[in-house]
């Protein structure tokens, strides 16, 4: 924002057979992976964006995901993480939109994430 707080994160992929879960498309595990691994990149550089970094660290509380569409292989994903509500900087939470680019360069809602992360104070 005009502030410098960080209140989204992107984050994409080029994602392989490997991640194959039902036939041609990407296991729901992997997908859950992704939206989690964006929203504590979102949770921790909102912190550091607050310069309370160092005094946190993060760790997943809760995700919910709704899946909308398969996510075919092989292809590009893009995950969207965007700020929710911060609660006393000890809860964070986000909402994930989950990307899949088709041929012609326009993409599909594969799933939605709702997640809580919450933030434990460092000891070291």
């Amino acid at each position: 924002d005009a502030d410098g707080i960080v209140k989204t994160v992107i984050a994409t992929w080029e994602i392989g057979v490997e991640l194959e879960g039902p036939p041609n498309n990407c296991h729901g595990g992997c997908i859950a992976s992704f939206i989690e691994d964006v929203s504590a990149a979102l949770t921790y550089a909102h912190l550091q964006s607050r310069g309370l970094a160092k005094r946190f660290f993060v760790a997943t509380e809760q995700i919910h995901v709704t899946y909308k569409a398969k996510t075919p292989l092989p292809g590009s994903i893009a995950c969207v993480a965007t700020l929710g509500e911060v609660l006393e900087d000890i809860k964070v939470s986000s909402t994930c939109r989950l990307l899949s680019w088709k041929d012609d360069a326009s993409f599909d809602l594969s799933c939605l994430g709702e997640v809580q992360c919450k933030m434990e104070e460092s000891r070291g």
